[in-house]
């Protein structure tokens, strides 16, 4: 990673083509965790103080690093740090979110992380992780209709509707219909990650040569 080797990102912040997405979608910045704390130990502006501790939140931002722990059940788990446009903060990643989102547990990933937050006494603001996506910049999933299935369309929406919530994203989905110029833009609510698992499953339904990411 550019800032590991010299200290700081010389060709732009990775989060820059992001921002538009992070603005709409982030409910919380690392700055407004850590100067909430601040106040606190400071003991100025408490009335004024947001507790953030305990609440659910979405942060987006860039893995930078990671540690990997085995539990007494053997089981894995993960201490990971991601940074917004502001600092970083840590995540804690308990074995059953590991277990299901540990593929993208990848550093330099750009993630959407939903949880909890979690704030105590001489210690850093923590999320408690419950969800991950990844972030993808400017790609769309194309889902063709051949010819003749065209009729089709109603079960394709209705079977991205049912996927369930561990495939959406933020990635736009849209219905090509073969042989013509026609594209249907799918709901904010149908779009989806494109994690291989999710990929996997629409390639399954509608086959490997009607799913592309572009």
């Amino acid at each position: 990673m550019e800032k590991e080797t010299l200290g700081l990102y010389v060709s732009g912040h990775p989060l820059d083509e992001y921002m538009s997405y992070i603005k709409n979608t982030a409910t919380i910045t690392s700055k407004e965790l850590i100067e909430s704390t601040e106040i606190s130990e400071n003991g100025e502006n408490l009335k004024d103080t947001i507790n953030y501790d305990g609440q659910n939140a979405v942060f987006c931002g860039v893995l930078t690093s990671s540690k990997l722990l085995t539990t007494k059940s053997a089981k894995q788990m993960m201490f990971a740090n991601i940074e917004d446009m502001y600092g970083s903060i840590e995540l804690v990643i308990f074995p059953n979110v590991y277990a299901k989102y540990y593929d993208i547990l990848q550093a330099d990933n750009v993630l959407k992380v939903t949880g909890k937050i979690s704030i105590k006494e001489d210690e850093k603001p923590k999320i408690i992780v419950s969800t991950l996506e990844t972030i993808t910049a400017n790609k769309k999933i194309y889902i063709r209709l051949p010819k003749d299935k065209f009729d089709m369309e109603n079960r394709v929406i209705d079977y991205i509707k049912n996927m369930g919530n561990a495939t959406r994203g933020s990635v736009p989905v849209f219905i090509f219909y073969d042989g013509t110029n026609k594209i249907k833009a799918l709901n904010r609510t149908l779009w989806l990650n494109v994690s291989k698992e999710t990929l996997d499953v629409l390639k399954t339904a509608f086959g490997e040569e009607n799913v592309k990411v572009k």
